[in-house]
């Protein structure tokens, strides 16, 4: 039996909490101690207390660039590690990257895990501020020193990881939920909950859905300028966007207003549990600059959707290579020609369907656990 503190920053809803929900609920019932760590945020609170998880508040654990903000969590954390004994500190976050230097200092004899959950500043497509990755580059070089294992939830990410000399060594372990606490609502019924959420009326509307917060990495400015193509294809498409809001909100809003797409694209804001309207969407789409292993996509596997996605980060090892579900990021054409076929060919979707619901069971939680149990016994 071992006992484990799980770390990710933020505690709101966001794929690294649900993999972090998901590995703690199954490494608990496979007999092993697990406490949850996080700064802000409500979402893991609540699901942690109805599973009997314990959890700890880290005050000084906030998403930020300040330095000084970061050397009062590494503090606040040595501090923490000295009334608790650990065998295992699983960090899930950059932010939380600095409790590994903490473990060090406060002469834990814990061993430290890191999982990079995409690359997020330091990914080729990250253009927005190079400044800030060369800092990151070099905070991720020195941080990584005080890590004894180094984890990617995909290969691409591995790879690309070894290539630019950011680690010597890692391990890879993908993704997984619980598909027992995948609770799928009936195409009808979840359909009227989703259109009495909007107030609009779905009938006979195919609506393409998303999910993920408002910001450079989820790309939705791509899908919004596209969307006056795509309703040329299929006039009766809608646009679904579940996530919460935050830097590129206005941008949408003002984008939606310019090529009046008011009744056609709905920002919704977050939602709890937003999976259950997952089986509403004719298709699901992803069309982000760079992603590690999406927790929405294996969702949408899960409930045996057809997916556009962008090809990028590890989402091509997720879908086998299936170049029908793939587009290349940015390419209008690509995406629309993809598209039709999508929301057209029944044959295909049919197909697409089963193969999906297939592909998803390598995703199950049990494997991501069994995975990261040998590396914490290695």
């Amino acid at each position: 039996m071992l006992n484990i503190l799980i770390l990710v920053t933020k505690a709101e809803i966001g794929g690294a909490q649900i993999s972090v929900l998901n590995l703690a609920e199954e490494l608990k019932k496979q007999g092993h101690n697990v406490i949850v760590g996080f700064g802000q945020g409500n979402f893991l609170s609540v699901e942690l207390k109805k599973l009997d998880i314990p959890y700890y508040r880290f005050k000084k654990l906030v998403r930020t660039h300040c330095p000084l903000k970061n050397l009062l969590f590494l503090f606040e954390f040595k501090n923490y590690l000295k009334f608790n004994n650990f065998n295992i500190i699983h960090i899930n976050s950059t932010n939380a990257l600095l409790a590994g230097l903490g473990a060090k200092l406060s002469k834990s004899k814990a061993k430290t895990v890191f999982t990079f959950r995409g690359m997020s500043l330091l990914d080729s497509n990250y253009k927005k501020n190079k400044l800030l990755k060369i800092i990151y580059r070099a905070y991720f070089k020195f941080l990584l020193k005080y890590i004894d294992k180094p984890v990617f939830v995909s290969k691409f990410n591995y790879d690309f990881a070894l290539k630019e000399k950011i680690i010597k060594k890692g391990n890879v372990v993908y993704n997984g939920l619980n598909k027992e606490r995948l609770k799928f609502y009936n195409k009808k019924k979840v359909k009227n909950l989703l259109a009495c959420h909007l107030q609009i009326n779905l009938d006979n509307k195919f609506i393409i859905g998303t999910i993920g917060r408002h910001c450079y990495a989820k790309n939705y400015k791509f899908l919004i300028n596209i969307f006056p193509d795509i309703l040329k294809i299929n006039p009766f498409a809608v646009c679904v966007i579940i996530g919460s809001f935050g830097e590129e909100t206005y941008k949408y809003k003002k984008l939606i207003k310019k090529l009046n797409l008011k009744n056609k694209i709905f920002l919704t804001g977050e939602i709890n549990n937003a999976s259950k309207f997952i089986s509403a969407f004719n298709l699901f789409t992803l069309v982000s600059r760079y992603e590690g292993m999406p927790i929405t996509l294996i969702e949408s596997l899960f409930a045996g959707l057809p997916i556009l996605t962008s090809c990028v980060g590890g989402i091509p090892e997720m879908l086998n290579n299936d170049d029908q579900q793939l587009f290349e990021l940015n390419n209008k054409n690509d995406f629309l020609k993809k598209f039709i076929a999508l929301s057209q060919e029944e044959k295909i979707i049919k197909d697409i369907k089963k193969n999906n619901r297939k592909f998803a069971e390598k995703y199950d939680i049990k494997n991501t656990a069994d995975g990261y149990l040998k590396i914490y016994n290695s």
